[in-house]
């Protein structure tokens, strides 16, 4: 389809205010925003596996744990620059912009020119796309490969001919394969794709069984090199290993639809492997050999799998509560975070770029009540946002996992708004005799949508407390990074206001305070994290160091020792206790542990291995 000249017009005005809204959104974020330098969470680890990998070493040795794509594509851009970050958000911003010409694409084959122009426009306003393209975070990314899945199964669907279609069937197969090695829960897409295909087949429609051939053996074809990759390492995993510790995440007894970390873990991405191994290890009674060191990747997915499916059956009726929660938590209006939180973007370009979720999602729900039949080059739209919140009802509802749903259903909503326009000229002209009881049912079905995603619920308001607190923790993770330990506290102090029940905050704030000298004030706030959070292992080793480092071995071997009794699999927890006890003369005690290091494989520390050798006479 083409456009006319006033639509060609319209669409370079939308895509000149998208460029210079970003443009100046990623320059005020370089300017003014304290987490611009400073990467957190899972932004620090692709940073970190990034310049591993444009330095020649290899920062994985075993499965991959995470997908990928995206710290490959940055070890790419770090190669070139020696001030990486900036190409990256540029770069990133230019695939924002590749999402909205995407978006356009999609609608207009699906719905026609002025929905189209419509949906263009309602993206050119969605401002959750600029701030996570200023992150480094796959979401921008994972959004355009979305959407390039979704216009590739269009030009398939809607190909006339036999011969090009096995072509195009195999590039939009190849596509989600791509997409997969950005985020692996894409890989939904072509089963729902698959099923739509045998389903339509069945009814004589669609695009024909044939096209199941090329579309998974493409989309398999481009995941086999990492699958090889990491059965090379002797573990058959298909892309990343994260698969269960994420679902575990998601669905254990203390779980509330958002992200919440496993109970005993530090809550970092940086450390969550090597902790949930130690947990999975120790949990189902490993014992490493000499050709063994360490429970396969594999295992310890299936083990957080299994753990969490037992505790579901263990009380399916919470399950189902939790599965509620979820379900509201993916269509609420509020964008939950796991780091970076954009109800706290303090750029000013944020209130201009003023297009809320909950408005996108009423202008989509339109279409449901449309009386126009569901065309083939419809379809794709569809099957990507289910596949989207899908997993998010299967793990946990976040915004960053929400986005690569935005585009297609920015583009419904497009549909939605096209009709809106028409009606309200139909008003305007005629008056509301137009207005219908179908039209009055649907505005009610509408309005409710809209009111749904924009409600906080009482009963959630921990929840949005919660992640509002996390967010400034972030910031003040930001501060400390920076050295301005001042900023750092005051952050912290705020997450304590909104939630003072959140263990890490005060965690980061004794750090913050520890940093500034106030050293008294740390160790309150770290005997606080620790009061609310008992298994909080990094608070005990915090609180154990600083001990230790006032030369208060008593205590700090108590505490280093109440950590092991908590489950503390890390051996700097060990060796920190060993340390502390022989310099409280608990001679017998580090005796004792050490024994038992040795039995459950904790590596004893070198310099400890020698001086309890010559303690014990040489031996």
């Amino acid at each position: 389809m083409t456009l006319d000249t006033q639509g060609r017009r319209i669409l370079f005005a939308i895509f000149i205010f998208a460029t210079l809204t970003r443009g100046l959104y990623l320059w005020w974020f370089l300017q003014g925003d304290p987490l611009a330098g400073y990467p957190i969470h899972d932004a620090e680890l692709y940073d970190r596996w990034a310049r591993a990998w444009a330095e020649g070493q290899n920062r994985v040795d075993g499965p991959f744990y995470q997908a990928p794509l995206y710290p490959f594509l940055l070890s790419l851009v770090y190669r070139l620059f020696d001030a990486p970050w900036v190409p990256v958000y540029l770069l990133q911003s230019l695939a924002g912009l590749g999402s909205l010409w995407l978006v356009f694409r999609v609608a207009l084959r699906a719905f026609g020119q002025t929905p189209a122009l419509c949906a263009a426009g309602l993206a050119a306003f969605y401002g959750v796309w600029p701030f996570y393209e200023t992150k480094l975070l796959p979401a921008a990314l994972a959004s355009l490969a979305t959407l390039w899945i979704v216009d590739r199964l269009q030009v398939a669907v809607t190909t006339a001919s036999d011969g090009p279609r096995f072509m195009r069937w195999s590039i939009a197969g190849a596509s989600i394969g791509i997409a997969a090695l950005l985020r692996p829960n894409l890989l939904l897409i072509a089963l729902l794709t698959a099923a739509w295909i045998v389903m339509a087949g069945l009814r004589g429609r669609g695009p024909g069984i044939r096209a199941l051939l090329p579309l998974l053996a493409a989309c398999g074809l481009v995941i086999l090199p990492v699958t090889l990759r990491n059965m090379s390492h002797g573990d058959p995993v298909l892309i990343s290993s994260n698969g269960g510790v994420t679902f575990y995440q998601g669905n254990h007894a203390e779980a509330q639809g958002v992200f919440t970390a496993v109970p005993e873990t530090s809550g970092s991405i940086v450390s969550q492997e090597e902790e949930t191994r130690a947990l999975a290890e120790r949990d189902s009674g490993f014992q490493p050999t000499a050709g063994n060191i360490g429970m396969k990747a594999s295992a310890v997915s299936r083990y957080w799998f299994g753990r969490a499916i037992e505790e579901i059956r263990s009380d399916p009726a919470d399950w189902l509560a939790l599965e509620g929660n979820k379900l509201w938590l993916s269509f609420d209006n509020y964008e939950h975070a796991l780091e970076y939180n954009p109800q706290l973007d303090p750029n000013p370009l944020r209130w201009l770029l003023v297009l809320p979720f909950w408005m996108v999602l009423a202008l989509a729900v339109l279409r449901l009540g449309s009386p126009h039949r569901l065309e083939d080059a419809e379809v794709p739209l569809w099957i990507a946002i289910v596949a989207v919140f899908a997993t998010l009802l299967l793990f946990f509802a976040v915004g960053r996992y929400r986005l690569p749903a935005m585009g297609p259903l920015l583009a419904v909503a497009g549909f939605g708004l096209c009709g809106v326009l028409f009606m309200a000229g139909e008003v305007r002209r005629n008056g509301l005799g137009v207005l219908r009881p179908q039209h009055l049912g649907l505005g009610a079905v509408v309005l409710l949508a809209a009111t749904i995603s924009y409600s906080r619920l009482p009963v959630m308001e921990s929840i949005y407390l919660r992640g509002e607190a996390m967010g400034h923790a972030d910031i003040g993770a930001a501060w400390i990074g920076q050295g301005k330990s001042g900023k750092a506290i005051a952050a912290y102090r705020r997450s304590l206001e909104l939630d003072g029940g959140y263990p890490y905050s005060h965690l980061d704030l004794a750090l913050a305070l520890k940093q500034s000298g106030d050293l008294e004030s740390a160790e309150k706030s770290m005997r606080k994290a620790i009061e609310l959070a008992p298994k909080l292992i990094e608070a005990h080793q915090e609180l154990g160091t600083l001990l230790y480092e006032q030369e208060r071995f008593d205590e700090s071997a108590d505490v280093f020792r109440e950590a092991i009794r908590q489950g503390a699999v890390d051996p700097a927890i060990w060796n920190n206790y060993l340390r502390a006890a022989l310099n409280s003369r608990r001679v017998r005690d580090a005796m004792r542990t050490v024994d038992e290091m040795s039995r459950r494989g904790i590596p004893l520390n070198p310099t400890l291995a020698d001086a309890i050798r010559r303690m014990r006479g040489g031996r």
